[in-house]
């Protein structure tokens, strides 16, 4: 290395370290649960770093069931958000009106819709200056007041949904064997859909970034000339949709590019021609950000479960927080039940000057301070604590980052049970929405043997499900998405910079690179981190 060369390397090393936060070589980003795309400049490798804060939020419509409604005592100065869980225009003070959308400016609102339910929110100082299609990805439905429930951190590659694992959500999803199956066709692994109205605009997967584009791209083709099964198309927000479309019966490539300046509301299925297949070679399907297709990469994912608590925020901004890779519960906020009104909010572990927050069942809610009294009956009460409370929690699975890849947040649970004319959930708060996942473990062995989710019967009460291929005495695994209302966490995720950092190939350890000189000799600099 000449002079020149070594000056120059040395000199963007250090700028580019001392760049970072205490010269730390890594990356840290936070976003409110949504989606996160993860750069290519991330090391491949374990995350350094995730937390999970809590997130209380209260829908000032109630149940945002009944239409037409009226809000009323809204504040004129402050900014509310108002979105469909089915994103339907609602009317507005007369005026047809897309969602999401913000409202300021008067103290009610006349709202009337034909479908979903509506949710309207009170927006920070900072929110109110986004864009309504940003907010319209953090926030989702909820009835009255709810928290953050536990869930799953999720961490995927560049291809964020695609080969054997979208196929088989596609056949959970659609819940129907003679409908959706895997099968093998031509040599080709594939997913085969059957024209029928199960198919019937079916939300198969809807983790798309707003504002964004992507590449959606499958090969694919008719069992025949005459007719098309079911097939696949994107819709945006604003209602426009495009197919994955091809006529023949050859294997055709098909590919959508999104349309800049839209947002992608999900990826559907449709019902075609009824009783004819469509063949979709499931290692092809690929889902990429950005509008530049580049080759496949197989689908891949690792998983951080967290245990089962309520993570709370206040309107003060004090939340609840996972430090996921300690396994530590930091709770910040105090909790209570069935609080009278008339009663002082004066507990003894409560913050001087700290806030509290009241709402029942009623859709009365109140906020306060230490000392004030409570005006209303109050089903849940929570204020902030004079000193958090750290505990150990159990956290499984390890997080890994992958260049050009997505990190998000799900409602899914891990559970295990021994199966006994079936399995009953641990969680008897987390009733079963689908179950995505079923092995069967050997005592013995530990060997894992995967199961067909699709055949899983869930009892009525969603609290239990059956199996053909389990009988009493098995160990069973399964992890599913469960059926309650819960808020999307703000995130904060620490990234191991590659620009910095490189990882061991045998040991597997990241060491942060500096640039050394010795009587005019240069030399690498290691330093594990």
């Amino acid at each position: 290395m000449d002079a020149v060369s070594l000056k120059l390397a040395r000199n963007y090393t250090n700028e580019k370290l001392n760049s970072l936060p205490s010269n730390r070589p890594t990356k840290t980003v936070s976003f409110d649960g949504g989606i996160y795309s993860v750069g290519n400049d991330v090391v491949n490798g374990q995350v350094s770093d995730v937390r999970i804060k809590g997130q209380t939020w209260t829908n000032l419509a109630g149940a945002g069931d009944t239409s037409p409604q009226t809000v009323e005592n809204l504040n004129a100065a402050k900014t509310y958000l108002l979105i469909n869980s089915e994103g339907a225009n609602v009317t507005i003070d007369t005026v047809d009106t897309p969602t999401p959308v913000k409202l300021t400016g008067a103290t009610s609102f006349d709202f009337g819709w034909e479908s979903g339910e509506i949710a309207l929110y009170e927006l920070s100082t900072e929110e109110a200056t986004l864009e309504a299609s940003i907010l319209g990805q953090k926030y989702h439905y909820v009835s009255g007041t709810k928290s953050t429930l536990c869930g799953v951190v999720k961490s995927v590659g560049k291809n964020i949904w695609g080969g054997r694992k979208a196929a088989e959500d596609i056949v959970r999803i659609i819940n129907n064997p003679q409908v959706a199956y895997l099968t093998t066709v031509d040599g080709r692994n594939v997913l085969a859909l059957v024209g029928h109205s199960a198919l019937l605009d079916k939300l198969l997967f809807s983790k798309f970034k707003p504002n964004t584009r992507y590449v959606i791209k499958v090969e694919g083709r008719r069992a025949d000339d005459t007719g098309t099964g079911g097939q696949l198309y994107i819709k945006y927000t604003d209602g426009i949709v495009t197919y994955l479309a091809n006529h023949t019966s050859s294997w055709v490539k098909m590919r959508i590019t999104t349309v800049q300046g839209k947002t992608v509301q999900g990826l559907y299925s449709l019902y075609g021609t009824r009783g004819k297949i469509y063949y979709f070679d499931y290692d092809t399907l690929q889902i990429e950000e950005g509008a530049t297709e580049t080759p496949y990469e197989p689908y891949k994912e690792t998983v951080a479960y967290l245990p089962n608590v309520v993570l709370r925020s206040i309107l003060n901004g004090v939340k609840d927080e996972f430090r996921v890779s300690e396994g530590k519960l930091i709770q910040r906020i105090g909790h209570k039940e069935n609080v009278a009104s008339g009663t002082v909010i004066n507990y003894a572990d409560m913050a001087e000057g700290g806030t509290y927050y009241a709402w029942n069942d009623d859709g009365e809610t109140e906020a306060g301070v230490k000392g004030d009294t409570l005006g209303i009956d109050a089903t849940t009460l929570i204020y902030q604590l004079a000193e958090p409370v750290e505990m150990p929690v159990q956290v499984s699975g390890t997080l890994l980052s992958y260049p050009s890849g997505t990190v998000y947040v799900e409602n899914v649970v891990a559970d295990a049970g021994l199966y006994s004319d079936g399995i009953t959930v641990l969680h008897q708060d987390l009733p079963i929405k689908s179950i995505e996942k079923i092995s069967k473990i050997d005592y013995e062995t530990g060997l894992e043997t995967i199961l067909d989710a699709s055949k899983a019967v869930i009892a009525s009460d969603k609290l239990s499900f059956t199996h053909p291929d389990l009988k009493d005495g098995d160990i069973a695994f399964f992890i599913y998405e469960y059926d309650r209302e819960s808020t999307i966490p703000e995130v904060e995720v620490e990234f191991y910079d590659s620009r910095y950092v490189v990882k061991d190939s045998a040991t597997g350890k990241f060491y942060k690179w500096s640039i050394t000189v010795t009587n005019g000799t240069p030399s690498i600099q290691l330093t594990e981190v």
